[in-house]
């Protein structure tokens, strides 16, 4: 067998190159690119003819490189950096760390200890797809919550006001209102004729617009007129960036249910309780379609996080902790089903008073 550690760097890569009998058989560098990914392709191939024979290590577990491994039927295997820096201790006590010490060590680390690992095994194009728009569309939303966040928090320094009235600031009607009313002087002067006119049709029944009104007409600390100036061009230029990001989420929304739909087990994660499209995309996407990947279901726990990792050695009992080191994107994705299948569930509802009264959290 032929083991190729892989220390990865933005401009370039580390490879280190052994065999069974830990002897060092090359040591270069390739660049980030296709030439060295070639490069690297031609080294393997002259090991061996056969790719079963030749392992390769690496501390990402996707990119360009990983994909070009595993498209060329190669085994990888992504070992965290945290396993990386204790077995570096076995090859340098000093404390010595280089791009060329770690390529060797991820070496090493798969010719003593592979049994440890699981080889990555890639999913369907069409789930490895899911699973890049579903973490996009995930990034943007959250974009979007961070500009929401400052926009409420500008507004409360000098438009208190619109921060109370309007619990939904990506609202397209409420964005309008307040691209055009942008102090409380200004609203203070509408009727409430005036701000039913400015949300018809938007589910804002009447309660809601004598709400708002009512808000509206309440006198506030005036703000000095150089911040409200100040603060009215901030306002305008974090409204500017809501419709094109509440776009593109739609968008990606749109394009992941019709990906969904093309997915033969897309039943399966549809049929969980609480789980709309989105939800379904992003855990078939996270869990992914090889069936090869975890043997049991247990190993799918501590994938996901909610396994918990239990301490103690001698007299020393700390019972039981939070698993971190596990797939973050798989972990939330849990949680927000768990959350969103309380009314749909009620098994899970009924477990979920039961623990909150017993004193817990809602995570």
């Amino acid at each position: 067998m032929h083991y190729v550690g892989i220390d990865w760097v933005d401009e370039k890569h580390d490879i280190y190159i052994t065999n069974d009998s830990g002897k060092k058989l090359s040591c270069f560098e390739i660049s980030n690119d296709r030439k060295g990914m070639l490069k690297l392709l031609a080294k393997a191939q002259k090991l061996s003819k056969d790719t079963s024979s030749v392992l390769f290590a690496m501390e990402k577990s996707s990119g360009p490189l990983a994909e070009f491994i595993l498209d060329h039927n190669y085994t990888l295997y992504s070992i965290n950096p945290k396993v990386v820096d204790r077995y570096r201790d076995r090859h340098r006590i000093s404390g010595a760390k280089t791009d060329p010490i770690d390529a060797m060590v991820l070496a090493h680390i798969l010719r003593t200890d592979r049994h440890q690992f699981r080889p990555l095994l890639p999913d369907s194009e069409l789930a490895r797809k899911i699973k890049l728009l579903s973490r996009d569309r995930d990034n943007l939303v959250k974009a979007k919550t961070r500009i929401l966040n400052k926009l409420r928090a500008n507004l409360k320094e000098y438009f208190s006001a619109a921060a109370r009235a309007f619990k939904k600031l990506d609202r397209p009607e409420v964005i309008k209102f307040l691209r055009k009313y942008l102090t409380h002087e200004e609203t203070a002067q509408l009727g409430r004729e005036e701000i039913k006119n400015f949300f018809p049709g938007s589910g804002h029944t009447f309660k809601k617009i004598e709400k708002i009104y009512n808000i509206l007409q309440v006198p506030s600390i005036e703000a000095l007129q150089f911040i409200v100036e100040a603060k009215k061009r901030y306002t305008l230029a974090l409204l500017a960036q809501l419709p094109p990001l509440i776009k593109q989420i739609k968008e990606y929304t749109e394009e992941i249910s019709r990906l969904l739909d093309k997915h033969p087990e897309k039943n399966i994660f549809r049929g969980l309780p609480g789980s709309g499209d989105t939800l379904s995309a992003r855990l078939l996407g996270e869990l992914g379609d090889n069936k090869e990947r975890f043997k049991d279901y247990s190993s799918y726990q501590c994938y996901g996080g909610t396994a918990p990792i239990t301490k103690y050695s001698g007299k020393m009992r700390r019972g039981v902790k939070a698993r971190r080191a596990c797939n973050k994107g798989l972990k939330e994705t849990v949680s927000q089903l768990a959350f969103c299948s309380l009314k749909r569930s009620t098994w899970a509802g009924e477990y979920y008073i039961k623990k909150r009264k017993g004193g817990y959290s809602h995570s």
